[in-house]
């Protein structure tokens, strides 16, 4: 996974459970991912480096 940190967007949580792959026979296929604690933890580190904050 990676994130990037200076493009910050507020989107809905409802929105961010799947990511759609493409179709077969018709039907949208979507893919779930999961962030591990530890990347969720340097993703808050890039945006707080980006927004100035510590």
């Amino acid at each position: 996974m990676w994130a990037k940190c200076d493009m910050i967007q507020t989107v809905g949580l409802a929105r961010c459970d799947r990511v759609r792959s493409g179709s077969k026979d018709g039907k949208r296929l979507y893919k779930v991912y999961k962030a591990s604690p530890g990347f969720l933890k340097d993703v808050r580190s890039g945006l707080s480096i980006y927004l100035g904050i510590s």
